[in-house]
């Protein structure tokens, strides 16, 4: 995902102990799927997160991450696929 790489800015600041994320990963729905989810696995899509986070300086570790909250899905009508990060210290 190296998308997630350049769209999260640097933090200015890091975050120290434990934290609280919560992701809404919002896809691009094809014109026609059986699917009712997005093709794959919502821990990679984690993962990939996660790790960009960390690069970009927002804390030390992910190993910090006590507690995730992560929805995958396809873009309503008229929504374009982003994904919303939000992390809490705790």
């Amino acid at each position: 995902m190296a998308a997630a790489d350049t769209a999260i800015p640097q933090a200015k600041r890091k975050i120290h102990g434990r934290v609280r994320v919560t992701l809404d990963i919002v896809c691009h729905k094809p014109k026609s799927t059986k699917l009712i989810t997005p093709r794959g696995d919502i821990d990679n899509y984690m993962k990939a997160i996660l790790d960009a986070v960390t690069k970009k300086g927002y804390w030390h570790d992910d190993a910090q991450v006590a507690e995730i909250n992560a929805v995958k899905r396809y873009a309503m009508e008229h929504e374009e696929p982003h994904t919303n990060i939000e992390i809490y210290p705790l």
